[in-house]
């Protein structure tokens, strides 16, 4: 699926390829490729705030168009942001991307973290490796919708020896479900 543009945004569009020397296509297409490699966060974002910009963080280099290469330099056009108002079908798209990315989630297995982001906020087992003593340990972390992880600990697990020590966690996957007694015949 992709996102379709309302004629006005084209128009916009249009007018820009025309002073820069470049095509719609080649605009349109920089906005796709783009849009196929974003992360759940970024979902989320465009789904509550009806945009979606892209900082440097995201890779520049999925997001240019090369005008010009000349004595070294290269001049560029990038992408930075998409709007709700620009588009037909912002919703079913975002919904879409939403879909796609939790039938890719297998919640059998690990996930390196910060590589992989948790897909909804809610409780997972997580691993953790304290800094000073590269000691692993598990524990449970709430993924928060702001994109933190909080940390659960009781009195009983916890060590006076770690109180001061830092903790990373490296690794999450889902709990599982309650257990249920099997109903006896």
């Amino acid at each position: 699926m992709k996102l379709k543009f309302k004629p006005e945004y084209l128009a916009s569009l249009d007018k820009f390829a025309e002073k820069h020397n470049v095509t719609r296509e080649q605009l349109t297409e920089k906005i796709n490729s783009t849009l196929e490699n974003i992360e759940k966060f970024e979902i989320e974002i465009a789904l509550a705030y009806g945009y979606l910009p892209f900082d440097e963080d995201f890779d520049v280099l999925d997001r240019e168009v090369v005008l010009e290469r000349k004595a070294g330099f290269a001049s560029c056009i990038r992408f930075e942001t998409i709007r709700k108002e620009d588009t037909e079908n912002w919703q079913e798209f975002f919904d879409y991307k939403n879909q796609e990315y939790w039938k890719q989630y297998d919640s059998d297995r690990w996930y390196p973290f910060p590589e992989v982001m948790p897909p909804e906020p809610k409780k997972y087992l997580v691993q953790c490796v304290y800094t000073r003593t590269s000691e692993k340990v598990l524990a449970t972390a709430d993924w928060k919708p702001d994109g933190y992880w909080f940390c659960h600990g009781d009195e009983h697990d916890w060590d006076p020896a770690y109180a001061d020590e830092d903790e990373d966690i490296v690794a999450f996957r889902p709990l599982p479900d309650f257990y249920e007694p099997e109903a006896q015949e």
